[in-house]
């Protein structure tokens, strides 16, 4: 009795193309955390308030000095700045620190108070006791919030095609 036979070639080439893809797998990963990084600057420098650029500068730079005397931030300072960032793997989730070291970051960010009459900006509001608050500008807030409705379909894309490059 003959049983027939089988090819297993098909088999083979799909058990390379996985096994390539769980190699390739965790630099997938880094790069989608690092063009959603990327994205998530874009976003927040531009509606970072301007005073002299050093809090816009921030979100680029280690340390309130470093970004002390800089210019407008450039795309390509963006891409640079993500692609250097640290990513650490915590079990199954990647891990940025997102760090604005200018000191006043906190304070643009959720707002203020600050003495009654200091201050001539029109979001000044008084409050009782002498205080004036200082709403915040929410840049950091509103730039995550606005990245998690798109982040489904950024990472879709580019699974789609991680998956067409390993398995053509």
């Amino acid at each position: 009795m003959k049983w027939g036979k089988a090819d297993f070639k098909e088999f083979k080439k799909l058990a390379e193309q996985i096994e390539k893809a769980e190699k390739e797998s965790q630099e997938f990963c880094e790069s989608v955390v690092k063009e959603l990084l990327a994205r998530l600057l874009a976003k927040v420098i531009p509606a970072t308030p301007v005073g002299d650029g050093t809090l816009r500068r921030g979100w680029i730079s280690g340390s309130e000095g470093e970004a002390q005397g800089g210019g407008d931030v450039s795309s390509g300072e963006i891409t640079a700045y993500a692609e250097s960032v640290d990513i650490r793997k915590n079990g199954d989730v990647y891990e940025i620190e997102i760090i604005n070291p200018v000191n006043h970051a906190l304070f643009k960010e959720y707002g203020h108070r600050t003495r009654q009459g200091t201050g001539t900006a029109p979001n000044y509001k008084p409050k009782p006791g002498g205080q004036v608050w200082v709403e915040g500008s929410f840049m950091l807030t509103i730039s995550e919030q606005d990245l998690k409705r798109e982040a489904p379909n950024i990472i879709k894309k580019k699974l789609e095609k991680f998956l067409k490059e390993i398995m053509p």
